[in-house]
């Protein structure tokens, strides 16, 4: 149930962000055109990455990423959106995705998902109900699902910032900007919280024998690092 609620209030949180800041650039029809493109492959792109993980003990979240990044940008592909306009909507994209990623994360906390290696620290987790995900109960876990919403948050944030001290002079030149800093920041990042999760290596799922969380990670670092090197100005 507390999953569930983290779940609803990410999806609410992205669509009305969407339809409230985006209101000064799109008609409502645009909007909710965006809000549907960017969702409409969300379940089946998460579905079929996790399956190439080797396992369906849970959603891949790079894969839903992946789904709403292709929506978006065929959207606005087709509606020849002027570049002012693309810009603020991987600027939000950027923002949005970072707090719904850190909602999800809570809700995986409660949840007992994606669940940490054994902590040593004062600060470990610990899990007692059989109505959790992870099998490993009684045992004191590094609060991986928590450092991942940190993660997020920071993500948001420095997006946030760093489009507004720039006053958005990468829009003409570089639209995809935000997207492009999104994409490395949550792709590093990952790469150091997901060292303290331990569920992949427990249901043993690897593409060509690593661990598939890094691959992703690492893919969405290097996208995001080719997106920026098109633009001619310093991070």
């Amino acid at each position: 149930m507390v999953y569930t609620f983290f779940q609803t209030l990410g999806a609410l949180t992205f669509a009305l962000g969407l339809l409230y800041f985006l209101r000064h650039y799109f008609s409502l029809k645009a909007r909710i055109g965006l809000l549907l493109t960017s969702s409409v492959l969300v379940n089946l792109f998460a579905e079929t990455v996790s399956s190439f993980a080797g396992g369906f003990e849970g959603k891949s979240y790079f894969g839903a990423l992946g789904a709403q990044i292709l929506g978006l940008a065929v959207f606005l592909r087709l509606n020849k959106t002027d570049p002012v306009a693309r810009a603020r909507v991987w600027s939000l994209f950027g923002v949005l995705s970072g707090l719904v990623y850190a909602l999800l994360r809570i809700g995986c906390h409660f949840r007992g998902c994606c669940w940490g290696r054994i902590c040593p620290y004062p600060w470990a987790t610990f899990y007692k109900s059989t109505e959790v995900v992870t099998p490993w109960l009684f045992l004191p876990l590094h609060p991986a699902q928590l450092y991942s919403a940190f993660h997020g948050i920071i993500v948001a944030v420095f997006v946030a910032l760093e489009m507004r001290r720039s006053g958005y002079r990468y829009s003409s030149q570089n639209p995809e900007y935000a997207l492009g800093l999104f994409l490395v920041l949550m792709g590093m990042g990952r790469l150091i919280t997901d060292y303290f999760r331990a569920d992949a290596a427990f249901y043993k799922q690897s593409w060509l024998g690593l661990d598939p969380n890094t691959i992703l990670a690492s893919l969405a670092a290097f996208g995001g690092a080719v997106i920026l090197s098109r633009s001619r100005h310093r991070i």
